[in-house]
């Protein structure tokens, strides 16, 4: 009997070809993973500690030793559930000089800090640095309000809370933000025209009241440039008013509507209704 070759259509060897292939790697692969056996949790992302930290950042206009405001800021970071983490605490004072003449340089402390509870203030930061700092934590307006080192009272260092995309906020648009509003003590105050912080004794005008029902203490003028605007800072006043000049040469007079300001042996503050109130030079 003879035999016939037998022999698979082309097509069909490829197919077989491919299959054999597929197996033996398959194989191979199998054998790897006896000798390598993969670790269960590679597959798990691991996720850093980091990205569970909050930030907070608070920041003020403080009165310091050397009778000059600076700005505060705090920077507090601690992962979400715990009671302490990390502070960064910066008084600023701009290009500020102090009594003896030499520039007076930034601060910086920073270090580790925890969250305490005590019977007279409730929350209180304890922070260790280069100096032992505590700060009273105020939740009703998110506040930080520096306490002593007995913890008995406030020095008046206190801090706003803001959102930390504020914190590339300029100089001059924080000193804006937190005085306005906010006596700085010393005879120091905000002048919104001049965009920074002024002793009222240095101002360009002193006003003497007139009337013995009036408030014995003076009120303070100041002017821009060319004269255009007049500031008027009255007795306790926390905050100026702005005055617009008006009138022609030799005849002007300064107004905000209700306060007008004219130049007569110096110069008289009177009520828009007629009435002087205030006068000096």
């Amino acid at each position: 009997m003879n035999k016939k070759n037998f022999h698979l259509p082309k097509s069909r060897r490829i197919l077989f070809q491919v299959l054999l292939v597929t197996a033996s790697f398959a194989f191979a692969c199998r054998q790897e993973n006896k000798k390598n056996p993969k670790n269960e949790t590679d597959s798990i992302p691991v996720t850093s500690p980091h990205s569970i930290d909050k930030t907070y950042v608070y920041r003020g206009v403080l009165p310091t030793k050397y009778h000059l405001p600076a700005i505060g800021s705090m920077v507090l970071t601690m992962a979400e559930g715990k009671n302490e983490g990390t502070f960064v605490y910066k008084l600023d004072y701009g290009e500020v000089v102090n009594d003896s003449g030499s520039v007076v340089l930034p601060y910086t402390d920073h270090g580790t800090f925890k969250s305490e509870n005590s019977d007279d203030w409730g929350t209180i930061y304890v922070m260790k640095g280069q100096r032992p700092l505590q700060f009273y934590y105020r939740p009703t307006d998110n506040k930080l309000a520096e306490l002593d080192s007995d913890k008995k009272q406030m020095t008046g260092h206190v801090l706003t809370g803001i959102n930390p995309a504020d914190s590339a906020e300029t100089r001059e648009d924080v000193l804006g933000r937190y005085t306005e509003n906010m006596t700085l003590g010393n005879g120091l105050l905000w002048s919104a025209m001049n965009k920074e912080i002024i002793d009222l004794e240095q101002a360009d005008v002193k006003l003497e009241p007139l009337a013995e029902k009036t408030a014995k203490k003076p009120a303070y003028i100041l002017f821009n440039d060319d004269q255009s605007l007049a500031e008027l800072f009255l007795p306790d006043s926390k905050k100026g008013s702005i005055l617009k000049r008006k009138g022609n040469e030799g005849g002007y007079i300064w107004s905000d509507g209700r306060y007008e300001l004219f130049s007569w042996k110096g110069y008289v503050l009177r009520y828009k209704d007629g009435k002087n109130i205030f006068a000096g030079d």
